[in-house]
């Protein structure tokens, strides 16, 4: 038995009872409504009292929205059934999704064929319970008054409180000089139709061809549509100024204008490049011509890089090349940059921080660097701040300039400095960093030039009198020939250099 059946058969009974209690008088309780509530719901109904009830969102009442207390119980029985629609048919048009059935709130898209378009302007319509709102409909889009450039319909005044009209309609109308209908004739319709006006361009500019300024060409005084064009031949080293060979007749007339103008070149000797080159090798270059050119290294244009290119304009070179200074993303010591640039102009600074622990050579956590010509002003290093260093190393001919410790502060320095005539080669000055100290200077020997050694080779010092002379390592040193003596065939130049206590003699005989 049905649910219905049953609630029926409850209610039935139920107002038998209180009948029978209370003699002749019929009384109904309150029934219950499935996916519904009662509306001022009373404890107990006389007869021929309404029960109004309604239907939760998604459900419309079955039949009515109210029942009546009768001697047989309700009539009719309160029940809400889903609301739910049938798949909508749209003339001229399509949608989405497709269901067997849609629910109460769904929704559909849909979208009309080529020449229709939506009644309400909308494309979507919802399911309700009172059907799809809005109604999905797509119909045929009227045409609305012609306005058109370059000519007019014939007694369009008396004709405007006509529009919109429906497709099939046709006006005659005509142009202002120097246009025409596409047909060529002095006049013409201008019809409705699905896809809107046609002709679509009603009225389209007459160019008449009367000659090419430095050129040639075998059609003089013709006539010609917008739209059409015509080849031309221009002169050697003329062409037209779009560097082509044809002309088209436009709504503003003949494009390019009929002239052949000097062909524009641009030659590798009007452009300077500061810090780069062309990539190619050509001289001369054709107007509109493309080249490339490179940055030197250390160099990148202004997007950062390191080629370009530039154009022959009428004007010259355009745009003008550029190659700046640059830096590229430094490598990081113990220390980490929240800037993500890949490449760095002159002057842009860069900031870096420390790992925990460490500092920078000037005892700070922070700091910051600036690109520059010759590149970083320094290197985003950091060092442990608790490593201490042992005494500096020792070199040879050489000392440091005050009193070694047992053991030195991180980022402490220390000076040396060579023993007389010793060359001190490197930077004097060495820094303690993470627990080591930076490499040290070394000391390149002086020359010594006896007098025994000269006169095995028959030489003397050009310029110094003296039995016996020191040389600084990279000092330049001239000798000459004895009084009487010439120099050997084979022999090393007469001016030589101290390299680190060593020297090439020349020899005379």
């Amino acid at each position: 038995m049905g649910f219905c059946n049953m609630l029926l058969l409850s209610n039935i009974l139920l107002t038998a009872w209180l009948s029978t209690a209370k003699g002749e008088e019929i009384l109904c309780t309150p029934p219950r409504v499935e996916n519904g509530d009662g509306l001022n719901v009373k404890p107990v109904y006389k007869e021929n009292e309404r029960y109004h009830y309604k239907c939760k969102h998604g459900y419309v009442p079955k039949e009515r929205g109210d029942a009546i207390c009768t001697g047989s119980g309700w009539s009719s029985q309160p029940f809400c059934e889903e609301k739910t629609c049938s798949p909508p048919y749209i003339l001229n048009g399509i949608y989405t999704p497709h269901r067997i059935i849609h629910r109460s709130d769904d929704e559909i898209r849909y979208e009309c064929n080529y020449g229709f378009y939506p009644v309400t302007g909308s494309t979507v319509s919802k399911c309700t319970p009172t059907g799809w709102i809005p109604v999905p409909r797509c119909t045929l889009k009227p045409c609305e008054f012609p306005q058109f450039k370059y000519g007019r319909l014939y007694y369009e005044e008396s004709l405007r409180p006509n529009f919109p009209v429906s497709i099939g309609n046709k006006y005659s109308y005509r142009c202002d000089n120097g246009f025409s209908p596409p047909s060529g004739y002095s006049w013409d319709y201008l019809r409705c139709t699905a896809q809107g006006w046609e002709p679509e361009v009603p009225c389209v500019r007459k160019c008449v061809f009367h000659y090419v300024e430095n050129g040639d060409s075998a059609y003089w005084e013709k006539i010609y549509v917008q739209g059409q064009s015509l080849k031309v031949q221009c002169y050697n080293g003329y062409s037209l100024q779009n560097g082509q060979d044809i002309m088209t007749c436009t709504e503003n007339g003949w494009s390019p204008p009929p002239k052949c103008i000097r062909i524009k070149t641009c030659s590798a000797s009007d452009i300077h490049i500061d810090n780069g080159f062309l990539s190619e090798s050509s001289y001369i270059y054709a107007l509109n011509r493309e080249t490339s050119y490179r940055c030197k290294q250390g160099y990148v244009t202004n997007t950062g890089e390191i080629s370009g290119s530039i154009t022959c304009l009428q004007n010259g070179w355009s745009p003008q090349p550029s190659c700046i200074k640059s830096c590229d993303m430094p490598v990081f010591e113990n220390s980490i940059t929240k800037n993500t640039r890949t490449w760095f102009k002159l002057n842009d600074k860069l900031d870096y921080e420390c790992l925990v622990g460490f500092e920078n050579e000037y005892k700070h956590t922070k700091g910051s660097i600036t690109c520059t010509y010759y590149g970083w002003s320094d290197t985003p290093s950091c060092y442990d701040s608790t490593r201490t260093c042992g005494p500096p190393p020792p070199i040879d001919n050489g000392d440091i300039t005050s009193l070694s410790l047992p053991e030195y502060e991180p980022l402490s320095s220390v000076d040396y400095q060579c023993q007389k005539y010793y060359l001190l080669k490197g930077n004097k000055t060495i820094t303690c960093r993470n627990g080591k100290w930076s490499e040290p200077p070394t000391c390149l020997h002086a020359c010594v030039i006896p007098e025994n050694i000269m006169e095995a080779h028959n030489i003397i010092l050009k310029w110094r009198h003296t039995e016996k002379i020191y040389a600084h390592s990279g000092e330049d040193i001239e000798f000459e020939c004895k009084r009487g003596y010439q120099k050997a065939r084979g022999s090393l130049p007469f001016r030589t250099k101290c390299i680190n206590g060593t020297i090439n003699y020349p020899t005379c005989v």
